[in-house]
């Protein structure tokens, strides 16, 4: 009688032992650097394809973004990490297609700092905001 116990008892703690491990790895991959910059790759993949699902559950109830990018269509913009300036806060550069249709013949680039915050095990963007904005010079 007491060997089924022992097994029941032994399987338990070897559940909860596999889950405190999945719920420590994924808290320490979501502060690690790869993970914030993913956190911006994921959110314009998904702007741009149209994703309004992913994009609801890659922002906090709070996000506010002053980019107005318009269109984002995939494979129309480029993104360029300047790191994490201070806790909590990624800088980077976009460089979009102009207002020309996106025929390419002219370009903007725009320096962001996007805001995240924690939310349980994932981090969520709070805000994106413009930094400055530029378009390119002919040669």
């Amino acid at each position: 009688m007491t060997k089924p116990r022992l097994v029941i008892v032994l399987s338990a703690g070897a559940v909860l032992a596999v889950a405190a491990a999945v719920i420590v790895g994924v808290s320490l991959y979501s502060r690690s650097e790869a993970a914030r910059e993913s956190l911006v790759v994921r959110y314009f993949r998904a702007l741009s394809s149209g994703d309004e699902a992913l994009v609801k559950d890659l922002v906090a109830p709070e996000f506010s973004s002053d980019l107005g990018l318009g269109n984002l269509v995939r494979g129309s913009y480029e993104l360029f990490d300047f790191g994490e300036r201070e806790p909590g806060t990624l800088r980077f550069l976009i460089i979009v297609q102009g207002e020309a249709g996106g025929s390419g013949a002219e370009r903007r680039a725009m320096l962001c700092e996007l805001r995240y915050r924690r939310y349980g095990l994932t981090n969520r963007i709070g805000s994106i905001r413009l930094v400055e904005s530029g378009v390119g010079l002919k040669e």
